[in-house]
């Protein structure tokens, strides 16, 4: 009996963590600290576990807007668009352009061998739009780490334009791992979360960007006083 109690209360906890339901919203833990001011124009919450989830204080510029129902959130773009905006700011930049790997629509690299940028497209009914990418962070040389943190770079130029240097630093991206604040960070950007995994020896880091969407919260059209 007392094994049985254990497992339902591991359970339980499951259900309390951030992260369990499929809305694509930001899910706040059972605890959660208040929100505290940490650089101008940041705050950031912790959840019980302590991962810290820093937002902006403003609204901020988005990139792309977003759309949503109750399940989940996505981007009003599709992945050549995505493409063909990151492709024109990685040639401001100097790198070089991606493209399709292989005829495979959800993976994109630069040099073809691997994969730099992998699109979510599955989760959604539409399977035409944007419901999240990840970042490739794996850096085996000094020239592919310069070359990452351009792609980088350029992704929160489109996502989040003009808060490229206030999501890395924040972050710690361009940091050492010993010096970022946890292992899994988030970051609020307006109608963008970008979420840092920190890897552990040899596995590499990973860069998730999700949209969030806000609906303006009516129920449609209430009834009105008579006059």
């Amino acid at each position: 009996m007392k094994k049985r109690w254990l497992l339902l209360a591991g359970a339980t906890m499951l259900l309390l963590l951030p992260g369990c339901a499929g809305t694509g919203e930001p899910v706040p833990s059972a605890v959660q600290s208040e929100a505290e001011p940490l650089a101008e124009g940041v705050t950031v919450t912790r959840s019980a576990l302590g991962v810290p989830t820093y937002e902006l204080t403003s609204p901020g510029e988005n990139g792309y807007a977003t759309g949503g129902d109750q399940y989940i959130s996505w981007y009003q773009a599709t992945n050549a668009t995505v493409v063909e905006d990151l492709n024109k700011r990685l040639g401001e930049l100097g790198y070089k352009q991606m493209s399709a790997m292989k005829d495979r629509t959800e993976l994109y690299s630069y040099d073809g061998n691997t994969w730099t940028i992998r699109f979510n497209n599955t989760r959604g009914k539409n399977e035409t739009l944007v419901y999240g990418l990840e970042l490739n962070l794996a850096v085996p040389d000094e020239a592919t780490a310069k070359t990452k943190g351009g792609y980088v770079a350029a992704v929160i130029d489109a996502f989040s334009p003009g808060e490229r240097n206030r999501v890395t630093e924040t972050l710690g991206l361009y940091k050492d791992r010993s010096e970022r604040a946890s292992t899994t960070m988030h970051f609020i950007c307006g109608n963008t979360q970008y979420t840092l995994k920190t890897g552990d020896e040899d596995r590499a880091d990973r860069l998730t960007v999700t949209p969030i969407y806000h609906s303006n919260g009516s129920g449609g059209t209430l009834i009105s006083q008579p006059e």
